[in-house]
């Protein structure tokens, strides 16, 4: 357990002090009262659980707080354009709404110093919206029922190859200026190196894990590998606005990218980004890098 000399207690007007418990009338679905507290969990191995990632996310809000509000603005603006039930774009609501919690679960994953865990978020709304967006180029409701209920896993690349032979997949194609979004067979395209990163994350390959970004056991603050997470999180938002326009093709973009677009970023990505969203919404009616594109 964490020694009490070791601890530094916040001051009583910070208001990251109180830890609270929400009363059943605060959900939507309570149906009457919490029962009585009768199997409490052991002082141990609570410290254990929890004083550490605690430790994390007062330093990330200490130093970092204005990064840990970008990453709830892109999160958030990803969510507030979710579709609830668009008429004619029966593809579209549920995976939205699953990757939404995905960017969430990242959002306080990464607060707590769980950056490998955080990252791996991503690579599972990218899948989502990926298989969501394959099903509606190419109208496969039978298969898009199935697949929500359990019966079908569909794979990455064979869903990837599908948006990009699908008539939608080229006309995005072929607006580009340059380079590709949904990549060849040679799997050249931003869609396919974003989705192999990411996969690298899930996997926990050397380089992309917690003992890397810790360098130590944890969680530990680590204000780069934060970073990190911020700008995979801007991409992985980026293309997904792409693949929900395949899903639900009236939808719009929100006005102002300059939060999910702007620098500063670890490549090229949001130049990539700006060109493969005009193509894929022939509009140039938002705010991104450098202005409107």
């Amino acid at each position: 357990m964490t020694m009490e000399e070791d601890r530094q207690h916040l001051a009583e007007d910070d208001f990251r002090r109180e830890r609270i418990w929400l009363a059943p009338s605060a959900f939507a679905l309570s149906n009457g009262c919490d029962p009585p507290i009768s199997d409490r969990v052991s002082e141990e191995v609570w410290d254990h659980l929890i004083h550490l990632p605690d430790d994390v996310a007062i330093r990330t809000t200490n130093w970092i707080g204005s990064k840990v509000g970008l990453a709830h603005e892109v999160s958030m603006q990803w969510l507030f354009a979710c579709p609830f039930d668009p008429e004619g774009a029966p593809y579209a609501p549920e995976p939205a709404f699953l990757a939404a919690e995905e960017f969430e679960a990242l959002e306080f994953a990464a607060l707590h110093g769980y950056y490998r865990q955080a990252l791996g978020c991503l690579r599972n709304a990218l899948e989502t919206m990926t298989h969501a967006a394959a099903m509606a180029a190419t109208s496969r409701m039978d298969d898009f029922a199935a697949w929500r209920r359990g019966e079908r896993e569909p794979r990455f690349y064979e869903s990837r190859k599908t948006i990009l032979e699908s008539q939608i997949g080229m006309q995005i194609e072929g607006n580009l200026e340059s380079g590709s979004l949904f990549g060849g067979l040679d799997a050249d395209g931003w869609l396919a190196i974003l989705y192999k990163r990411l996969c690298a994350y899930a996997h926990s390959q050397a380089g992309f894990n917690n003992a890397h970004f810790w360098e130590s056991n944890g969680p530990v603050y680590r204000p780069q590998a934060y970073d990190l997470v911020i700008d995979e999180l801007r991409e992985t938002v980026a293309v997904s606005y792409v693949l929900l326009r395949i899903c639900w093709p009236a939808f719009k973009l929100p006005t102002d990218l300059s939060t999910l677009l702007g620098e500063p970023a670890l490549n090229d990505w949001p130049r990539n980004a700006q060109r493969a969203l005009v193509a894929a919404f022939a509009e140039s009616s938002f705010t991104g890098l450098g202005g409107a594109p």
